[in-house]
């Protein structure tokens, strides 16, 4: 599936100046434009001007935008509660012949898909809930009846799947990732572009462990991020996750941190670290 998201900027370079008195963090010194698409939803109305060309809008940024990133840069980076919480909660991946630990995002508009077996009441939840992300400045998402048009689909299995189990211990079904999986679909540069969501047909006989199941699945497939025992029982991360119909706020500042910016290369823990230091350099005036 064609990704719907085009990158224009090819490398993450850091460039520290002066403008006004407030200092300003630009993401590319060597260029004056950057793809309307990967901006923070705040910032589209200030641009200054702006090229079209044939798949893309490209705007330019005044400097009053420049100094919101710069905020919005501290506010996840400097922070050192808000920078372990990311770190922890990331299931990270490694490539082939590589011991480095690489991490993933969405880089297109989630467009998700729900089987229509599942019950028109639990869909209806499930959508109102996760509508709850709007305000995530570069994640975009949307529902669809149509299957064609989805590049997320979430299915009941046509054969069984079977509770978590590991070498060490076998879960029952109340864990995340018994009875329900998911796949997703990865470009060279470790961004998602599409993902498959399977639940056992058994859930069909418990309405409330389905929905939970759904919404727990669901989100881990946003970042990808794991599951953890030692934070809040409200967040979805958490395996003895408590249903509520209000995203914790844990969940929405730890995506709200792994989309700070759609990275524009294959990212990894060692980046990610490097952000956290140069923020702790340069932000101290703005938290």
């Amino acid at each position: 599936m064609q990704k719907i998201l085009v990158l224009i900027i090819t490398t993450l370079v850091y460039q520290l100046s002066f403008s006004q008195s407030n200092l300003v963090l630009d993401f590319d010194e060597k260029k004056d434009y950057v793809s309307i698409k990967s901006l923070d939803k705040e910032l589209k109305d200030k641009t200054e001007d702006y090229l079209i060309i044939d798949n893309d809008t490209l705007v330019n940024l005044n400097n009053r935008a420049k100094v919101d990133n710069l905020e919005t840069f501290c506010k996840y980076f400097a922070s050192e509660e808000s920078f372990q919480k990311l770190i922890s909660s990331i299931q990270y991946y490694y490539l082939k012949n590589s011991s480095i630990a690489h991490f993933r995002q969405w880089n297109s508009e989630v467009i998700t898909y729900l089987d229509k077996r599942i019950p028109r009441n639990i869909r209806k939840e499930f959508m109102n809930f996760f509508r709850q992300l709007d305000s995530i400045n570069n994640f975009n998402m949307s529902f669809s009846n149509s299957l064609n048009k989805a590049n997320y689909i979430i299915k009941f299995s046509d054969t069984v799947v079977p509770n978590l189990k590991t070498k060490k211990k076998k879960y029952n079904e109340n864990h995340p990732l018994s009875k329900g999986n998911y796949r997703v679909l990865v470009d060279n540069d470790d961004k998602i572009y599409g993902c498959y969501m399977y639940v056992d047909r058994s859930l069909l006989d418990n309405e409330d462990l389905l929905l939970k199941k759904l919404k727990q699945l669901y989100f881990m497939s946003l970042g990808q991020f794991t599951y953890r025992k030692n934070i809040s029982k409200k967040s979805l991360l958490n395996p003895e996750y408590i249903d509520t119909s209000k995203l914790s706020n844990y969940d929405k500042n730890l995506l709200s941190t792994h989309y700070y910016k759609i990275y524009p290369k294959t990212f990894d823990r060692f980046d990610l670290m490097r952000l956290n230091n140069l923020a702790k350099s340069i932000c101290k005036n703005e938290q």
